[in-house]
This record gives structure tokens, C-alpha cells and sequence, in this order.
């Protein structure tokens, strides 16, 4: 794994322990009615599916499934038919939940240093520290069956319908701006594939360099995209074990047709680092740290015994001016500051409420001040055929992209505007529109991967 960013752990047999596992979707179901607010909180919907049951448009079909697709429809038993892909988190104060879900697949017996939760799936992850909750993926993709009936009346037969079995796709292609040492993906149930392919500018987290997938055996190309760059294509089974530097690696997932319900648990994980010592003795509230003597390593847990906090530029100084003569008004600098009183060679620990508590913050920041990139509406979230809807009213960017070789265009219907396909389109393309003759328009390079504008 330190090699490559990447370790796919299949049993050859199912053991006894995996043979008496429980019926996850029904624990599911048992843990949503006990807590629905806590499922509802980080719900998100990775794809649809389709409700071709239903004789009605497309455009209403996707509306519809805004407001339907619920934790409350899919715990119930309208949805023993349906296709649906979604996810939420599981917190680390719904130690029950967490522990249900963990038994069976964790074999390592460490435990969670704040919940006394065992925490990691194997032996080989076993010293690392995890972060706090866990993220539930779940979803059906039935097989689809042919309606067709040779008995029925209608004489040339436009009323039979036949449908073709399809895979049910997750997120658009992508790689993560995270921090950790990578995330495992516990398969509960049913199966899921992955196919990945290195992100070649993730300079750090390569020994040497990339690994040439064009070398490894089962290695595949895409079918489009730039250079049809090669790829692996995992399908992980139920008590398979999947380990990815999602930094390093781009990734995208789909759910093959089964009657099964496909389940994964995954959490965040941290490589043991050494402890760092404190330099000095300092009291609580004292500043351990100055920024530029600050590693990145310090560990993290809760109740630590530090954090990072922004100060002013003078605040634990002399006071003196700052060499330009100014008086630094408006200037910061982040600092390690005790929060209780500590030895000289104590290990320093980050409290880890806090530190979540600046992340959330961070994360907020970031959203408001986003880098250049494709409006996420406008990356396709499951293939298209030529003229289906893709998007409809408010779900169409205001700026679609435009390209001189465009997939998509705007068409009015009923007073309501809808983006249509007038190519086929894959799960992770930029949805673009012709350029208007009369605008003049920035040329700019998109990774395709991740929706960002490439810096010319």
C-alpha cells in the first residue's frame, strides 16, 4: 500500500464468521427507525436510478426523485424494485450503530481510543488512527426484466416494452483533496466495482513514479476521454476489503445488477506517526509553538492537549514593531497553544474536537472562495443516449460550459427548459453547449477528472 496508494484484500473461501453475518439491510432499516434524523443529516443521493415503472417524463422522473428518494422511502418497501445509489455518515456518537456495523467486518480487535469501538477491518491497518465517524453507502440495481407479453392483444405489439439490464453509476470520476493516509472500504454486502487510474499529479504520494497500468495484468483502457488512459476494474464481493490513497488515485464506482442490496462501510485512516515532544514546560494557555516551527505530524485525538489557533502578529511577542516600522495591525499567524499545562517532553497531541471544529470552518471557506471549475451540475452523473434529458429547469447551470464540439442543447417545452443530449454522453463528461455567435468566450483547459480549470 505504501507503494502503490492501493490494496485489495479477497478471501478465497467466506469463513464461518462471514457465513453467520447478519442482514445488514435489515439492521438498516432497524437502525433508521430507532435514529431517522441521524441518517437524514448527511443524506446524499449518488445516483436516481430510474422509476420506469411510472408513465410520466423524464424531467418530472428526476424531479420526483429529488423529493422521493428519502430515508423514508428507501427503509421501506416501495423500494424492493427500484434502482437507488445513495449515502450518508454514521457519527462517532452513534457508538451503537457503529458498532453493528463494524462486527462484521473488523478481525483486528483494537479499539476506538474515544468509544472503545474496534475500528479497524485488518490486521495490517491495526496502529492506525481513524477518524471520527464512518460513511454508509448503500444502494439496489435489481435486474431488469422483459416486460414483454406474447399473449397480449394490440396486434403490432408497440405496447410491449423490454428492458435491458444496466450498471447503476456513483460520483463522477474524481480525486480527493484530503490529508489522511488514505480510506478502507468494507464490502458488507452484495458487490460493488471500482475502476480507478493514478492521478499523475500527485507527485507526493508516489515513491518513484506512477505505476504504468498498461503493465499490469486485467488493466484496461476507458473507452473515451483524453489519451483513453488505462485503468484497473475491481469488483470487491461481500467480506472483500478495499484500501485507496484517494488523493493518488482518480475513482468512480458502479453497482453491477443483482437482486442484492450492495452495502460498504469506510472510514479515514492515519499511519502511526512518532510522537513530537514538547520543546519546554508551558502552562495552559501559553503558546507551545510558533508557526514556522510547527510539524505537520502532530498527532490528533480527543481531549489533546494543544491546538492551532490564529493569533495576532504581536499577540505572545515582544511587542516590538515588525522590521518595515509598522505595527503589524491586520497581520496573523497560526500558533500551538496549550490547553493545559505541559512538561517539557510530553508528546503533543491536536484535540480532535477542535481540530474538526477548523475543518468545518476551512471547509466553509473553501466552498466561498473555490477555485476556477466546471459548475459540479455540469459533470454527467450516469451515461446518456442521444436526445434524453440530461438536466431540466432549475437544475441547469446558469454558465454551461460551450465547446465547439458540443453534447448538449437547450430546448423549450411547456415553458420549462431541458438539457438534451445530442450525443452520447459518459458518466463523468462535461455537459457543453455550442458557443452564441455574438459572445466572445475565455478559452480554458478543464481537467476532465476532477472539473477544474487547468492554469494556462
Amino acid at each position: 500500500y505504501r507503494r502503490y496508494g492501493f490494496l485489495w484484500v479477497r478471501l478465497g473461501q467466506k469463513s464461518e464468521k462471514q457465513n453467520n453475518n447478519p442482514n445488514y439491510d435489515d439492521i438498516l432499516r432497524q437502525e433508521f427507525n430507532s435514529n431517522p434524523k441521524e441518517f437524514a443529516k448527511n443524506w446524499s443521493i449518488e445516483n436516481a436510478g430510474n422509476w420506469d415503472d411510472e408513465e410520466e417524463s423524464t424531467a418530472k422522473k428526476k424531479d420526483r426523485n429529488k423529493t422521493e428518494l428519502t430515508p423514508e422511502t428507501v427503509f421501506s418497501s416501495t423500494m424492493e424494485k427500484k434502482k437507488f445509489y445513495v449515502s450518508t455518515i454514521i457519527h462517532r456518537n452513534q457508538k451503537e450503530t457503529l458498532e453493528r456495523l463494524l462486527k462484521g467486518c473488523l478481525s483486528s480487535g483494537r479499539k476506538d481510543d474515544d468509544h472503545e469501538i474496534e475500528d479497524s477491518p485488518h490486521p495490517l491497518l491495526a496502529n492506525c488512527r481513524h477518524d471520527g465517524g464512518a460513511w454508509l453507502f448503500l444502494g439496489r440495481n435489481p435486474p431488469l426484466v422483459d416486460n414483454s407479453n406474447s399473449n397480449s392483444s394490440g396486434g403490432n405489439g408497440n405496447n410491449k416494452r423490454k428492458r435491458e439490464d444496466s450498471l447503476l453509476a456513483g460520483r463522477a470520476e474524481h480525486v480527493d483533496d484530503v490529508t489522511h493516509s488514505g480510506t478502507w472500504h468494507a464490502q458488507l454486502s452484495g458487490s460493488k466495482t471500482w475502476l480507478i487510474r493514478p492521478n499523475v499529479k500527485a507527485h507526493d504520494d508516489w515513491i518513484n513514479s506512477p505505476p504504468d497500468l498498461a503493465r499490469f495484468k486485467g488493466a484496461e483502457r476507458a473507452e473515451s476521454g483524453v489519451g483513453r488512459a488505462w485503468r484497473l476494474r475491481i469488483t470487491v464481493e461481500e467480506g472483500d476489503l478495499i484500501v485507496l490513497n484517494t488523493r493518488a488515485w482518480y475513482h468512480r464506482t458502479e453497482l453491477q445488477p443483482s437482486e442484492k442490496w450492495s452495502i460498504s462501510l469506510a472510514r479515514d485512516f492515519h499511519f502511526p506517526v512518532a510522537h513530537v515532544p514538547c520543546p519546554t514546560d508551558v502552562k495552559k494557555g501559553e503558546i507551545v509553538l510558533d508557526e514556522d516551527d510547527i510539524p505537520d505530524n502532530i498527532p490528533t485525538k480527543t481531549g489533546g492537549n494543544c491546538a492551532l489557533v490564529e493569533v495576532g502578529e504581536d499577540d505572545g511577542a515582544s511587542g516590538d514593531e515588525d522590521e518595515d516600522g509598522g505595527d503589524g495591525e491586520g497581520e496573523t499567524r497560526i500558533v500551538l497553544v496549550a490547553l493545559q499545562d505541559i512538561d517539557e517532553g510530553d508528546p503533543l497531541y491536536l484535540d480532535n474536537v477542535i481540530a474538526d471544529d477548523n475543518e468545518d470552518e476551512e471547509d466553509a471557506d473553501d466552498e466561498e472562495n473555490a477555485p476556477s471549475s466546471v459548475d459540479p451540475r455540469a459533470v454527467a452523473k450516469q451515461d446518456w443516449g442521444t436526445g434524453e434529458i440530461v438536466l431540466s429547469g432549475d437544475e441547469i447551470p446558469e454558465d454551461l460550459p460551450r465547446s465547439l464540439e458540443p453534447n448538449c442543447e437547450i430546448v423549450v417545452e411547456n415553458d420549462e427548459a431541458a438539457l438534451v443530449s445530442i450525443l452520447p454522453i459518459q458518466c463523468g463528461d462535461v455537459l457543453t453547449l455550442t458557443p452564441d455567435e455574438d459572445e466572445e468566450y475565455e478559452e480554458v483547459e478543464v481537467d476532465l477528472g476532477t472539473g477544474e480549470m487547468i492554469d494556462s
